[in-house]
């Protein structure tokens, strides 16, 4: 499965520290394709349903965007 973040949008480290969190549930590659932040993720097991895991994914970077913004 992959998922893209405009860079202009979200941090490339929000998404690598996400991808590190879920590093024992998946293994996620982070890469850009031109505007985009792109994140493959494989699931480590069967057992775990890839939407979901995905979902959890972006709200993770979506968190860490917000809270490396700070409060204006």
């Amino acid at each position: 499965m992959e998922i893209r973040f405009h860079r202009r949008l979200y941090p490339k480290q929000a998404v690598q520290e996400a991808a590190a969190v879920f590093e024992d549930s998946a293994a996620i590659a982070v890469s850009r394709d031109g505007d985009y932040w792109t994140a493959r993720i494989e699931p480590a097991g069967s057992e775990t349903d890839p939407e979901e895991l995905s979902g959890e994914f972006e709200n993770y970077v979506l968190g860490l965007t917000i809270s490396k913004r700070g409060t204006p």
